[in-house]
């Protein structure tokens, strides 16, 4: 609960089918998402829940900034379900923003911890205020020697440019503050 509001999530996977135990009543596992019906579902189901709902997607092509058909048929399939901000994660690199009717996709934000090798990656903070209105926040992150801190100075605004570049129509201020293109 956030202010006052109900916030749910709802995770899944699209990614290794074959190695990736998936969930059922019987077992352990994660959800998988092969198609976007059983995520749109939970979403849908949750949305009658909730005053908001995070869908949050393992999906995409590792080690590359291009999105793949799939992340964004899925990503505005999830919206249209009920989704307040889609945030996707496993292509090991950040990805871009997009807003679609009005809520945030970011398609993946990299490796907040994950290795020794150095990355940049960001976090998301998604809040709600008093009144309801949603407010995401982008920090650029660098992941250096097994520790993560915000990217700062040059490299921090590197990092942006980069990201605002790979955007669909999502801005971000210099004070780090996500929104829609007019």
């Amino acid at each position: 609960v956030v202010n006052g509001y109900v916030v749910a999530i709802v995770a899944g996977s699209s990614i290794d089918r074959s190695s990736t135990r998936g969930a059922t009543d019987f077992q352990s596992g994660v959800f998988q998402i092969f198609d976007t019906v059983s995520m749109t579902n939970e979403i849908a189901a949750a949305k009658e829940k909730a005053d908001y709902v995070v869908a949050y997607v393992h999906w995409g092509v590792e080690s590359t900034t291009n999105l793949t058909s799939g992340q964004k048929s899925m990503g505005k399939a999830f919206v249209d379900a009920g989704a307040d901000v889609v945030i996707g994660m496993h292509s090991h690199c950040m990805q871009g923003l997009e807003y679609y009717k009005g809520k945030l996709i970011a398609y993946s934000l990299g490796n907040f911890v994950f290795s020794s090798y150095d990355l940049t990656c960001g976090m998301l903070k998604f809040s709600i205020d008093k009144d309801g209105n949603i407010k995401n926040v982008f920090y650029p992150m660098m992941q250096r020697d097994n520790f993560t801190y915000i990217n700062s100075g040059e490299n921090g605004k590197t990092q942006f440019e980069s990201l605002r570049s790979l955007s669909i129509n999502a801005e971000i201020s210099d004070d780090y503050i996500v929104t829609e293109s007019k």
